[in-house]
C-alpha cells in the first residue's frame, strides 16, 4: 500500500499550489470512490440512468438478464416511456434518445409509394431496412424536428414511430410490443380527436396532415400481410384533396403534396378512382410550386421540380381514362360511339404529351449528376414507360382493329422490356430503395408481358366484341390483364 501523504497548503488568499500538488490533491480524493466502484463492478461504465430507454445491457455491465429484470424494464416503459436524460436534450432530440432512433431515417421513404410490392422487398431481408435506414435524402420529414415540440398529435405520432421501427431494426430488444402498440393508440387517439374537430377545423392543419403520413410508416414497418398502412395513405390522399390547394402555402405543406403525387396517381389507378390531379385547379398549384424560386436554407429536391410536376400533370388523364374504358369494355355503363371516339382522342393526345415529356426529361437528366440522382430518376422514366403502356392497351382496347393497333401492340412490349431493363439497373447498385421506386412499374411490366399472346391474338382479328355498334377487345382479354395489373377494389 502507498504510504499516505501529507498535501499542505498555505491557505493564503489569491496563492495558488502549485500543478503537481492539486492533481495530488484530486487524485486522492477520488481514491475512495474508485475502490468502491471496482468493488461493485461498475468502474469505467457510463452513467445508465443516461442512456437511451432502448440501449440494452451488455454483457460486460450485467451478468444474469432475469425475466423480473426484463418485467420491470418493460413496466418502466408502459408507465412512462422516458427515462431521465442528459438535461441539455429535449423536445425532439429527447424523443429520439429515449426511443433510439432517427425518424430522417426514413427519410428514403418520404416520397416512395409504400405499395404492397415496396413491403415484400422489404420484408424478404432483415438487412433492407438497416439499409434503408442509412440512407438521407430531403424531404418533408426534414421540417419535423422542428415542429416536433408544437403539437401533441405530431409528438405522439413520432414517438410511436420510432418506437416501431427500433423494434423492427432490433426484434429482442427489451421493449415490449404492448408498449410499442399502447404508444400508437395513443396517437390514433389524439389523430381522430382531430379529425373530428370541425368547430376550430383542427383536420386541415398541417400537423394532422404529417401525422398520418408518419402513421402510414408506422403500420408499413410491420411489414403486415394484411396492408393496414394503405388505411393511412387513402385517408391520407383524401384529407389532401379535402384540403384544397389554397391550403397549401407553405414550404412544409407543398412538400408534403409535391411528395406524394406519385402515391396519389397510383391509388387513383388501383382502386378505380379518377386522379383528383387531373382537376385545373390542382394542376395550377402543381405548376405553381414547380415554378417557386426557394432561397438556398429551404429543401431542394426531386419533388418540387418542374420536370416532376409535369410529369403528374400529363399522366393524371390515365386514371380517368382506364375506369372509363372498362365501363365500356366490360358493358357496365351506358356507352355510346361519341363517347368511346372521344376516349380514343384523349388517350392519343395523353400518350403524346408523355413521348414529349420523356424527349425533355432526357436532356434534364443529362445535366444532372447521375450518381446522386440515379434511383429517382430511373423512377420517373420507368413511370413515363408504365404510364404509356397503359395508354396504347387503353386504345387497342377501344380499337383493336385499327390500322395500328399491332404497332402500339410491340410498341408496350418494347415498353415493358425497358422497365425491365431499368430493374436490372436497379438491382446492380444493391439498395432496397432503387427497387421499391420501381415496384409499382415492374408490376405492370410483367403483367403486359405475360398477357402479349391474348392481346396479340385480339389485334389480329381472331376475335371481338362490340360497345354500341364499334368493336372492342374481348371483355375476358382485358379483365385478366385488370386482376394481373394488381388493381384492388376500396378496403
Amino acid at each position: 500500500m502507498d504510504a499516505f501523504v501529507f498535501i499542505t497548503s498555505t491557505g493564503r488568499p489569491g496563492q495558488a499550489e502549485s500543478e503537481v500538488d492539486r492533481h495530488r490533491i484530486r487524485r486522492h480524493a477520488m481514491r475512495g470512490m474508485a475502490i468502491a466502484r471496482r468493488a461493485k463492478g461498475d468502474y469505467g461504465q457510463h452513467n445508465r440512468r443516461q442512456l437511451p430507454l432502448f440501449l440494452e445491457p451488455t454483457a460486460s455491465t450485467v451478468k444474469e438478464n432475469t425475466s423480473l429484470q426484463l418485467e420491470l424494464f418493460n413496466s418502466a416503459l408502459e408507465v412512462a416511456h422516458m427515462v431521465p436524460s442528459p438535461l441539455s436534450a429535449q423536445g425532439y432530440e429527447l424523443a429520439k434518445l429515449t426511443y433510439g432512433f432517427e425518424l430522417l431515417s426514413l427519410s428514403a421513404l418520404a416520397s416512395v409509394h409504400l405499395s404492397r410490392a415496396s413491403v415484400r422487398i422489404l420484408a424478404s431481408s432483415p438487412t433492407r431496412l438497416q439499409k434503408l435506414a442509412q440512407l438521407r435524402h430531403p424531404s418533408w420529414l426534414d421540417f419535423v424536428p422542428a415542429r416536433y415540440a408544437e403539437s401533441r398529435l405530431l409528438q405522439a405520432a413520432v414517438d410511436s414511430t420510432l418506437a416501431r421501427a427500433h423494434r423492427s431494426l432490433h426484434p429482442d430488444s427489451g421493449i415490449s410490443e404492448t408498449a410499442v402498440v399502447k404508444l400508437y393508440l395513443k396517437a390514433l387517439s389524439q389523430l381522430q380527436e382531430a379529425l373530428g374537430d370541425k368547430l376550430e377545423r383542427r383536420w386541415a392543419r398541417a400537423d394532422v396532415l404529417c401525422a398520418i403520413k408518419i402513421l402510414s410508416f408506422y403500420e408499413f414497418l410491420q411489414f403486415p400481410q394484411s396492408a393496414q398502412w394503405l388505411h393511412h395513405i387513402t385517408g391520407a390522399q383524401k384529407l389532401m384533396r379535402l384540403r384544397g390547394p389554397e391550403n397549401y402555402s407553405t414550404d412544409f405543406e407543398q412538400q408534403m403534396l409535391m411528395s406524394q403525387t406519385g402515391t396519389i396517381f397510383h391509388e387513383s389507378m388501383s382502386i378505380g378512382e379518377d386522379c383528383f390531379l387531373e382537376e385545373l385547379k390542382w394542376k395550377a398549384l402543381l405548376s405553381s410550386i414547380a415554378a417557386v424560386e426557394r432561397p438556398t436554407n429551404i429543401i431542394k429536391n426531386l419533388d418540387c421540380h418542374p420536370v416532376l410536376s409535369s410529369l403528374w400533370i400529363h399522366a393524371s388523364p390515365a386514371a380517368r381514362l382506364f375506369r372509363q374504358t372498362s365501363v365500356c369494355v366490360n358493358g357496365t355503363g351506358a356507352n355510346d360511339p361519341g363517347t368511346i371516339l372521344q376516349l380514343i382522342l384523349e388517350a392519343y393526345q395523353t400518350r403524346q404529351n408523355l413521348l414529349t415529356w420523356r424527349e425533355d426529361f432526357v436532356k434534364f437528366a443529362a445535366e444532372l449528376q447521375p450518381d446522386r440522382h440515379s434511383s429517382r430518376l430511373r423512377e420517373l422514366l420507368g413511370v413515363s414507360f408504365a404510364v404509356q403502356i397503359v395508354l396504347n392497351r387503353l386504345i387497342i382496347a377501344l380499337q383493336p382493329r385499327a390500322a395500328a393497333a399491332r404497332t402500339f401492340e410491340n410498341e408496350t412490349q418494347a415498353f415493358a422490356d425497358r422497365i425491365i431493363v431499368l430493374c436490372h439497373e436497379a438491382t446492380a447498385e444493391s439498395l432496397p430503395i432503387s427497387n421499391m421506386l420501381l415496384a409499382e412499374k415492374i408490376v405492370i411490366a410483367n403483367a403486359t408481358k405475360e398477357s402479349e399472346d391474348d392481346w396479340m391474338w385480339a389485334v389480329s382479328g381472331e376475335t371481338y366484341s362490340t360497345c354500341q355498334g364499334i368493336q372492342c377487345i374481348p371483355a375476358t382479354i382485358f379483365e385478366k390483364w385488370y386482376i394481373a395489373l394488381g388493381r384492388r377494389d376500396v378496403d
